[in-house]
């Protein structure tokens, strides 16, 4: 049995910097991309099952082809 979970993105919902927020966090992030977060979300790797857990990312598309998931969980 294997088991792996990476978090493609820790930062809120909206990801940061978030549009219009003048926060530390998000002035940080425009000025220094190594700052800058995805949405939240993460994947689960279960033996030969991928689920990705919230499917928010700006460039979904960009990092896996179509049928790369088994199931989704969508948590909000």
């Amino acid at each position: 049995m294997s088991l792996t979970l990476t978090l493609t993105g820790t930062g809120g919902a909206q990801g940061v910097p978030a549009w219009g927020c003048e926060c530390a966090a998000c002035a940080r992030a425009r000025r220094s991309p190594q700052y800058r977060r995805q949405p939240c979300s993460g994947v689960v790797k279960f033996n030969d099952a991928i689920t990705l857990i919230d499917a928010g990312l700006h460039d979904l598309a960009d990092r896996w082809s179509p049928g790369s998931f088994q199931q989704f969980l969508l948590t909000h």
